[in-house]
């Protein structure tokens, strides 16, 4: 398996990396005093942060999940995923439950980044890919395929590089968004934030949905081919 080939199969995890409530959090920021520097430092330390959770998968994966030849997916790996895969659907059922709630404003805590600095928007970021519930899985499943693909050192790095831009890009796409044009760029951001706010649950539920039944129909093939 080359390096085109494991990018190719995180396709699944780049859809469950959409979450609308940080895709929100990173709008919200640009709308602030020296919003880009904060929202940049904030994206940059969830990069840095999944490039370190994908490096320990990669060197304690192999203790615990993967078999000892290098590049072996074990059947404990093909649980896990159908584990995680049954997880999303369950969460995906949930969000797309009906309810009735009335409509809310941004939760009070994202305005606590307006007197946060650019340091602490890194490490706030950093510290999101070890504590975010849906992040962590799909770096899992990452650095599984990324063990099991042969790679050498050199392809290695630029897979988990490629892994933590895959589950990170929603939080990037507001940000080349106002890069590229400063002019539309809040009436755009505005718009995004606004449909978001008004269909989290939908999102959530169909992006959870189709990731769980890709993981899991993946794990079952896995196990059973082993």
């Amino acid at each position: 398996m080359n390096l085109l080939e494991v990018l190719l199969r995180f396709t699944p995890l780049a859809l469950g990396a959409i979450a609308p409530a940080w895709i929100s959090l990173v709008i919200l920021l640009l709308t602030m005093d020296d919003g880009f520097r904060k929202a940049l430092a904030l994206v940059l330390g969830r990069v840095m942060g999944t490039v370190v959770l994908a490096f320990l998968f990669l060197k304690y994966g192999t203790l615990l999940l993967w078999d000892e030849s290098p590049g072996v997916s074990s059947p404990k790996t093909a649980l896990v995923k159908m584990v995680i895969g049954s997880l999303l659907v369950i969460a995906a059922i949930a969000n797309l439950v009906p309810r009735d709630s009335p409509r809310r404003s941004s939760p009070k805590w994202m305005t606590v980044f307006n007197r946060l600095n650019v340091g602490v928007g890194l490490v706030f970021g950093f510290a999101l890919a070890f504590v975010t519930p849906r992040i962590v899985p799909l770096v899992f499943i990452g650095s599984a395929e990324i063990s099991a693909a042969r790679l050498s050192e050199t392809q290695a790095l630029g897979a988990v590089l490629l892994l933590s831009l895959v589950v990170t890009w929603p939080l990037l796409f507001p940000l080349l968004i106002y890069i590229a044009g400063r002019r539309q760029a809040d009436r755009v951001l505005a718009t995004i934030h606004d449909a978001l706010a008004r269909h989290p649950q939908w999102v959530n539920g169909g992006v959870l949905g189709l990731v769980g039944v890709q993981l899991l129909w993946s794990g079952i093939a896995a196990y059973l081919a082993g």
